[in-house]
């Protein structure tokens, strides 16, 4: 249908003029006529017409009555969603967001509302679910497994509910007739059903709990680290909060870094409150999505537990937030709207006047940073909950017990894997390297296969018979014969990724049921869940497996570790490599000996005298930070200043490097500001684009936001380059 326009010339005194934020890429409002046939105000989602000479019609935000005269035709707001108004923090977080991190307002105004973006009629999704009316307490042990699995709403058809519990589709049928289960449209957002314990708790618990119980009191800003080592119960003190939040008709968010910790931790907070939250991740369904939007922004949804888009959900009564393991790297957004969730969190909470608690046992450099400067406070959680002791950490020295030629496992390692085995306990081989190779290359000619569009090698994937770019997604099939020399038979692989690793196990062990655990395999939380199944009920004997599994898991007969290539993220050249090894060797050492069943954990390692790999058998984080900590201020580098970086990417390299050579003739010139580059980004191409990266140091009182936007804006960026700005870049690839 055409829509009605409204000429500046015509007379404007009695109608109401809005601007409206679209969810596009530019900052720009844009002013709309609200008729008075829409029921709309600030803060409500509309749609509206948009483009010169089309008729598409998208959804927008009302952000204020217009204060300027229109220079061009009004058209008319041409109806409302049927929703409440976002509340006028999120218009704020919006805002800030936007100006943080150097994007377009609509680019974040599209992550918000997101779910109303796509068809204007989102099919419905039909799950298999419990009755409502079924007490979970009264189930038998079957039927209460056949609910856990269906806990997460994922479960769609009885064929895939068969093939999950191994019952026969002639029980599964049953159980809808005697009205156990029930095919349901939406989920149903419950109430928790019963009061949190916590009479278990250890002195430090109690003590942490009653830290942030007076804070959730208090009402206001304040982030809290919760520090606490692997297994010391940091999960059931914030629990604590969640508890107090509820108490006080608010709502809670809790951010999970990986999909993989969604199973367990929804099981620990069923057992604690009677319910399951909802989940608000990529795999969640259209259809629920909209209906858990909706929940939230009408406060009917009190806790809520997402990756890092959930932090963008519409919550009215914010009363906490909780980012767990908030070191996690998968916290930094490095591709589309770059953003760090863990630090807009922290902004959000200070809009919402709440508190927020960083959960971690080994915190990131700028958390400790503002503990030591006074901006956040700190609850310690020293000791495991009921006295476990620590696993005994043993490096391996790979120049005095190597393993045999092309094996990766060491003499003392294979021991203790028997050793392991042999008391019926289960096991975790640790590589942080996915497929089955990271090199192919041929013995005649010397051709290595690599990505044609990116800076990288071909990783030989032999359960996908094929060799897959990481970072583009371009793959070829295994193959005989070499591509430069065609010589048959002479491609072989070097170093080893997960899958030699599992075969390697399996000559080794072949008794052993192994399973291999990496982003590929679980990639669905139908995969994780199945994945945690398979191991709590003893299944799997090891487990082979990438960071995916180093955090957040609690498998009681998992007592031995086994860190195959201790070295492996030192390598690179990353500001934070140390830190990140650190981080990521204690988290997957703390997944041994969690219950009564004393733990052991192997690093293997070519270099076991450095600060870093003694530090890690000794437990002594505090000399570790020492190091780290001088080693960053005498280079002042972050947190003791802050960094920008602005990659420009382009097909056509020369024009690329143009555009660099006038940035860097206009490149600003100010006190406690260093440039460094244009220099060939680390990854020099990737997807086909050539890439050069400038880096920018200020001290921590320069806000670059403004350098950055006024160097950028003062040279003529040509059409074919790419710039993309990332404040305080987190990995520099």
């Amino acid at each position: 249908m055409p829509y009605k326009s409204l000429n500046p010339s015509h007379s404007l005194n009695n109608a109401r003029l809005v601007d409206v934020l679209l969810p596009l890429p530019f900052s720009q409002l844009y002013t709309y006529r609200l008729p008075e046939t829409v029921s709309a105000d600030i803060g409500n989602l509309v749609h509206v017409p948009w483009g010169k000479h089309t008729q598409k019609i998208i959804v927008g935000l009302i952000w204020q009555n217009n204060v300027s005269p229109p220079k061009a035709d009004v058209k008319d707001i041409v109806g409302s969603l049927t929703l409440d108004k976002l509340p006028e923090e999120m218009s704020r977080f919006i805002a800030w967001v936007a100006d943080y991190n150097m994007v377009a307002m609509g680019q974040v105004l599209k992550m918000v509302i997101a779910p109303w973006l796509q068809a204007k009629k989102a099919p419905v999704v039909n799950t298999i679910q419990i009755a409502s009316n079924l007490i979970q307490e009264n189930l038998s042990n079957d039927q209460r497994h056949i609910a856990n699995i269906l806990a997460d709403n994922s479960i769609k058809t009885k064929t895939d509910l068969s093939r999950r519990t191994q019952l026969s589709l002639r029980k599964i049928n049953h159980l809808f007739q005697i009205g156990m289960l029930v095919m349901s449209p939406e989920q149903n957002f419950k109430l928790p059903q019963k009061q949190f314990n916590n009479n278990h708790f250890t002195t430090e618990q109690k003590n942490a709990a009653n830290h942030l119980s007076q804070l959730i009191g208090q009402q206001k800003f304040q982030p809290l680290l919760l520090k606490g080592v692997t297994g010391s119960g940091k999960t059931e003190v914030y629990f604590q909060g969640i508890a107090e939040t509820l108490k006080m008709g608010k709502q809670s968010l809790i951010l999970l870094p990986e999909i993989a910790l969604g199973p367990q931790w929804l099981e620990r907070f069923q057992l604690s409150f009677g319910y399951r939250p909802p989940s608000w991740n990529s795999d969640t369904p259209i259809a629920q999505k909209r209906l858990l939007w909706q929940q939230i922004l009408n406060n009917q949804c009190p806790v809520i537990v997402g990756a890092r888009s959930a932090l963008f959900l519409p919550f009215k009564k914010l009363g906490l937030i909780v980012i767990d393991e908030e070191h996690d790297n998968s916290f930094k957004q490095e591709e589309g709207t770059i953003y760090h969730a863990r630090d807009m969190a922290i902004v959000r909470a200070q809009i919402a006047q709440c508190p927020i608690v960083l959960s971690s046992a080994t915190p990131s450099m700028e958390t400790i940073f503002n503990v030591q400067k006074g901006r956040y406070q700190q609850s310690l959680l020293k000791n495991r909950h009921s006295d476990i002791p620590l696993p005994k950490i043993q490096l391996v020295d790979m120049t005095l017990t190597p393993p045999p030629r092309q094996h990766w496992i060491s003499p003392p390692l294979f021991a203790a894997i028997q050793e392991t085995l042999l008391r019926e306990q289960q096991i975790l081989l640790f590589l942080n390297r996915r497929g089955y190779a990271p090199l192919v290359l041929c013995r005649n000619c010397g051709f290595r296969l690599r990505c044609p569009n990116c800076s990288s090698w071909l990783v030989q994937h032999r359960q996908q018979q094929q060799n897959l770019c990481h970072y583009c997604g371009y793959h070829t099939p295994i193959q005989q014969e070499c591509p430069s020399c065609q010589q048959k038979d002479q491609l072989t692989t070097c170093g080893p990724g997960v899958e030699k690793i599992a075969e390697e196990v399996k000559t080794l062990f072949p008794n052993a049921r192994t399973m291999i655990s990496t982003s590929d395999t679980l990639a669905s939380p139908l995969q994780v869940a199945d994945f945690v199944e398979k191991v709590e009920h003893r299944h799997v004997d090891i487990i082979i497996g990438t960071q995916v599994i180093a955090k957040g898991h609690h498998f009681p007969l998992l007592t031995l570790v086994g860190v195959i290539d201790g070295d492996a993220g030192l390598q690179g050249g990353d500001l934070r490599a140390s830190e990140k090894t650190w981080q990521l060797l204690q988290q997957v050492a703390g997944r041994a000996g969690r219950a009564e069943y004393p733990g052991r954990v192997f690093i293997q390692t070519y270099e076991p005298q450095t600060p870093l790999m003694q530090a890690l058998a000794a437990y002594d984080e505090q000399k570790f930070f020492d190091i780290e900590w001088k080693s960053r201020e005498a280079a002042d580098m972050p947190p003791f200043s802050k960094l920008t970086a602005i990659i420009l990417s382009s097909p056509d390299h020369e024009m690329l490097l143009n555009t660099c050579h006038k940035m860097q003739r206009c490149a600003p010139i100010a006190d406690g500001l260093i440039i460094l580059g244009p220099a060939p980004a680390p990854l020099a191409m990737i997807r086909g684009q050539h890439r050069q990266r400038f880096l920018i140091r200020t001290a921590r009182s320069i806000k670059p936001q403004f350098l950055v936007k006024s160097w950028i804006n003062s040279i003529k960026i040509p059409s074919n380059v790419r710039v993309t700005v990332d404040i305080d870049p987190y990995s520099f690839l």
